[in-house]
């Protein structure tokens, strides 16, 4: 376990880790320490949100305000700003595709975007949405509003176009996908995986809500549970061993309270926040013992 200076969000299959830091700044850790991301022109704050294994980090500047905010990457130390108006980056891919929403020429609200190639493309939808992970098959997932006011799980490709996924006549919110396909589904408090076009409910904590919140190519989820946000615990689960709170894998005597898992890359390395002897919130990184 290692305890990290700034809040993770995502972390590359090389074991980098994007984040931000108290100073409200995208920042990128590695072996060899951690650096501040550059900050667009005009803005004040940011947050890195994703990384992919080229080491491109996405990230989201803020200005003052508070009112108006842009997407953006960072590669090699140069910044490249998302097309579109009030954009939010979620995710990137290893290819390079960009999901999250943006409000685009004439639409009201933020919509469910894809940007392809640095430019962004609707994914479809009557009623705003954004769209939150996408694979390496160019697979993205997210939430749609319907013309109700009804949030929807989604699941959006070239060839389909955009189609719900969720249970049918509920509220639904897709969090997650893999390379494989599989994608993780929060239906309030009830857990689903989607694959091959079925949807199988999730046995997580026999006692308390679940929310699941990253899945790697291995089928490992993991994510919070507990009766509230701050009694919280980080969990992990996967076919074989099942739901596991991460707690029981770290050191007794550690000082630590692992709250939330955000985010698994394919080597099984895992990274979120909790509390330790002396900070609230803080991060940390799991490494497998074998």
């Amino acid at each position: 376990m290692t305890a990290l200076p700034f809040r993770p969000a995502a972390v590359n299959r090389a074991g980098q880790v994007a984040g931000t830091d108290s100073r409200h700044r995208a920042v990128l850790w590695t072996r060899g320490g951690l650096a501040e991301l550059p900050l667009p022109g005009g803005f004040e704050i940011s947050d890195a949100v994703a990384i992919n294994d080229q080491g491109e980090v996405l990230a989201v500047a803020y200005d003052r305000a508070n009112t108006r905010h842009r997407a953006f990457t960072v590669s090699k130390g140069r910044i490249s700003l998302l097309e579109a108006e009030q954009s939010l980056g979620r995710k990137i891919s290893r290819t390079g595709e960009i999901v999250g929403e943006a409000v685009l020429p004439g639409q009201p609200q933020p919509q469910p975007v894809a940007w392809i190639d640095g430019r962004p493309r609707s994914l479809g939808g009557c009623c705003g949405g954004s769209a939150r992970d996408v694979n390496a098959r160019g697979e993205v997932i997210g939430d749609a509003y319907d013309a109700k006011g009804r949030y929807h799980a989604f699941l959006w490709t070239s060839s389909d176009g955009l189609r719900t996924i969720g249970p049918p006549d509920q509220f639904s919110s897709a969090v997650a996908i893999n390379d494989a396909g599989t994608a993780v589904i929060q239906v309030l408090t009830r857990s689903y995986v989607y694959a091959g076009g079925s949807l199988t409910q999730l046995k997580l904590s026999p006692k308390y809500p679940s929310h699941p919140r990253a899945v790697n190519t291995c089928g490992v989820i993991v994510g919070s549970f507990g009766p509230f946000a701050d009694a919280d615990r980080a969990f992990a689960w996967e076919h074989v061993s099942g739901f596991i709170d991460l707690n029981d894998r770290i050191a007794a005597d550690s000082g630590w309270k692992l709250q939330a898992a955000v985010a698994i890359n394919d080597a099984g390395m895992i990274i979120g926040y909790g509390d330790s002897r002396d900070q609230d919130d803080a991060g940390f990184l799991l490494v497998p013992a074998t």
